[in-house]
């Protein structure tokens, strides 16, 4: 895949500035799309191989007629069929990789979640039963708290709360808001759960849904992504995505870093630097690409 190919160093700006000013638009026409929707999604993994292949185009138009040095895709990064099927196959081998950590995550974020969703404490405090908890309900379940202070002192023992528990259902799912672990509910830490269910609020509307709530658990988006596809069963979309992460992603990404940036700092004479940084830079995207 290393290029042992020459040229001229000044072009690499076209290169470059062609890459941001593709990255920017990109990104523009994804914030477009319905935020964290799945086409938003596929969009944002589209940017980057798309950028990189328009950048690389205007890079060889310049190259050509700017500088006389007429350059192809197989001349520059050695595209032969050897060492194509290298590529395929490294490829192929981190883009798996991928996609089975995601998939592993996103099991282990989908039992997370289904155990928030279940968690009495929450379900306790929607009252109608409608999957969202609005700021009337939680208002709500401040007087209701107060009252069963028996004695009037601000706090609610265990006893306190064990005895009016048919109230909320399961009177454990109040010791949740015991903070401190002192088996006293304190006037503050019911002030601090209330701005605590509001911070998840995150459309403000006063209402708290699954979703919302769900989000305490904070998966990484990647994983939330893959999940989805496979819930909602819109598998030619998924495929799309398992092809893009397979193949096409860690092709381009390839020819980034490994295909430009390695042999162009190693032409100006840091080949250490060069091995390092290109490798730490293709590792750091790797590891943004999980998390994103």
């Amino acid at each position: 895949m290393l290029s042992k190919r020459q040229w001229h160093p000044e072009s690499l700006i076209t290169f470059g500035a062609s890459l941001m000013i593709t990255l920017g638009l990109g990104g523009s026409i994804a914030g477009l799309l319905e935020n964290e929707s799945a086409e938003q999604m596929v969009a944002n993994i589209l940017v980057l191989p798309v950028a990189i292949l328009i950048s690389l185009f205007v890079w060889f138009q310049v190259n050509r007629k700017f500088y006389n040095l007429p350059m192809s895709f197989s001349d520059t990064f050695g595209f032969r069929r050897k060492k194509l099927l290298q590529c395929l196959v490294s490829g192929l081998i981190v883009g798996v990789s991928l996609v089975l950590t995601a998939m592993l995550l996103a099991f282990v974020s989908a039992k997370i979640i289904e155990t928030l969703g279940k968690d009495a404490g929450l379900a306790s405090l929607d009252e109608d039963n409608n999957g969202i908890i609005t700021i009337e309900e939680w208002q709500n379940i401040d007087k209701a708290l107060v009252s069963l202070d028996v004695n009037k002192d601000g706090q609610l023992s265990k006893e306190e709360i064990m005895d009016k528990s048919n109230i909320f259902g399961d009177a454990s799912s109040l010791i949740v808001l015991d903070t401190n672990e002192d088996m006293l509910i304190s006037k503050e830490e019911i002030q601090n759960a209330a701005v605590n269910l509001a911070s998840l609020d995150k459309n403000n509307d006063g209402q708290l849904s699954g979703e919302e709530i769900t989000t305490k658990a904070n998966p990484q988006k990647l994983v939330i992504f893959i999940a989805d596809l496979v819930e909602k069963k819109r598998y030619i979309m998924l495929g799309f995505f398992v092809c893009m992460a397979v193949l096409v992603a860690p092709i381009v990404e390839e020819i980034l870093f490994r295909g430009i940036l390695y042999p162009a700092i190693k032409q100006i004479g840091f080949p250490r630097l060069a091995a390092i940084s290109t490798a730490i830079i293709f590792a750091l995207f790797h590891v943004n690409l999980v998390t994103f």
